[in-house]
């Protein structure tokens, strides 16, 4: 999913850079990284073995990755 997303919101900023737009005020660009960031933390906590099996941090995962499955 994050290369999909990655991908994309690589598109869409070259597509702006290319129509002369201002990237900083694009809704599009925040959102975007919002997204990727969120993407790449809930990565970093399943690949980190949630902290060494901490329940925080499953937990976390969990909430961070639920609303992926609506996309």
């Amino acid at each position: 999913m994050f290369l999909f997303m990655a991908l994309g919101y690589t598109g869409g900023l070259l597509s702006l850079v290319m129509q002369h737009h201002n990237v900083l005020e694009s809704h599009h660009f925040w959102t975007g990284s919002l997204v990727l960031i969120l993407l790449a933390l809930n990565g970093l906590i399943s690949a980190t073995k949630f902290g060494g099996n901490q329940a925080a941090l499953r937990t976390a995962h969990a909430y961070l990755g639920s609303p992926q499955c609506w996309w």
